[in-house]
């Protein structure tokens, strides 16, 4: 014991000069990566609102929610409904419910909340698929996002505290018609798996390649985004800079691990994962889905995180079908007991998986090639 107790005091005693060593070698300090891991994420190319409504084939609505603290100025666009005659699937030719009461019917109202960096504009496919069967779709921008104002990113524990005050705002003024879904994608999906577990008024969820913890999605991120930085950056200074970041946000960043908070969900939740996807793989939304109540999973055989996130066709069918049986409202639709947690527990498999969790490591080494696949689809 004396000998061990010797060795961790040693090591202690080195950390700071292992950090003055990695720091050296970074172009960075540890407050400025700390700073850079958090910071707000606006594209100079990102369609602002009025360029939304006017490409959405239906009647919207724009409005920003205050909320906080820290207070953050959140960036909505409301896609209404189509005005089905009788629920007989007809529907009047171009007519939604614009000229109505902001609460009149719809199946459901479905919160849609985009990736890593991206403005609530990538949304628009699965707004207009919603709205035409439906539902009520509301595009968000998180919190230092897109349109929306905030100082730093938080990687999902804040987002959802976020998230449901917009609710409150939503139901407070008759935006929210019947049941809330919530569909998410990458970054969005973790957001929404932490804003269910905090409320429980959240009768279903979609979670497209949601993270499980942050610390090793920071990493990802990074290399998926600014590779050449990634290659310089010490494993020890990435450390020190995630746990100088949770000081800045009010937080240890793992406090918003979904991994940490998916047992609390009440809701049903539809895991889509890819398992090719190096940025989320496939055990980890595995972990996930074992953890959560009421899961099921569908793994997408050859796909990556970008085949994946960018389906519209796949997420649509998918999205559509669990939210026609949890949160639509139709005679006999599913729902789970308000006083006690599911204990179901679905998996399904579409493909058999080229890699186990025993394999994790294996999926890393295809960065390299997914970069080239999102270089080209950012620029």
């Amino acid at each position: 014991m004396s000998k061990i107790h010797s060795r961790c005091t040693q090591f202690r005693r080195m950390s700071p000069m292992l950090l003055a060593m990695a720091t050296a070698l970074s172009p960075l300090t540890v407050s400025q990566l700390a700073h850079k891991l958090i910071a707000p994420i606006h594209l100079p190319y990102q369609p602002t609102t009025e360029v939304i409504s006017s490409l959405s084939p239906y009647c919207t609505q724009t409005m920003h929610v205050i909320v906080g603290p820290p207070i953050a100025d959140l960036s909505l666009v409301i896609v209404k409904p189509i005005l089905h005659g009788k629920r007989t699937g007809t529907r009047a030719s171009g007519s939604c419910l614009a000229k109505t009461a902001p609460n009149s019917s719809a199946e459901g109202t479905i919160l849609l909340l985009p990736g890593y960096g991206m403005p609530k504009a990538t949304m628009l496919p699965y707004s207009t698929a919603l709205a035409a069967k439906g539902y009520r779709a509301v595009l968000v921008d998180l919190r230092a996002q897109g349109e929306s104002t905030g100082e730093y990113l938080g990687y999902g524990k804040q987002e959802a505290r976020d998230l449901v005050q917009v609710l409150g705002y939503l139901r407070q003024h008759g935006f929210v018609a019947g049941k809330v879904g919530l569909l998410g994608i990458s970054y969005g999906a973790a957001v929404a798996l932490d804003t269910a577990a905090i409320d429980d008024q959240i009768s279903a969820v979609v979670a497209i390649a949601p993270f499980a913890r942050v610390d090793p999605t920071i990493h990802r991120f990074l290399d998926m985004s600014d590779p050449q930085l990634a290659a310089t950056i010490p494993p020890l200074l990435l450390r020190q800079a995630i746990e100088q970041a949770g000081h800045i946000v009010g937080y240890p960043l793992a406090e918003a691990d979904p991994l940490r908070a998916v047992s609390a969900i009440r809701a049903p939740v539809l895991y889509l994962a890819g398992a090719e996807d190096p940025v989320t793989p496939l055990p980890d939304v595995q972990a996930l889905a074992a953890k959560t109540p009421h899961s099921q999973i569908i793994i997408e055989a050859q796909k990556n995180h970008l085949t994946l996130t960018s389906d519209v066709p796949l997420i649509v069918n998918n999205a559509i079908q669990w939210f026609e049986r949890y949160v639509a409202i139709k005679p006999g639709n599913a729902s789970l007991p308000r006083n006690k947690k599911a204990a179901v527990h679905e998996q399904h498999t579409i493909a058999a998986l080229p890699f186990g969790a025993g394999n994790v490591q294996s999926s890393s080494g295809r960065l390299s090639s997914y970069r080239r696949d999102y270089a080209l689809a950012h620029t």
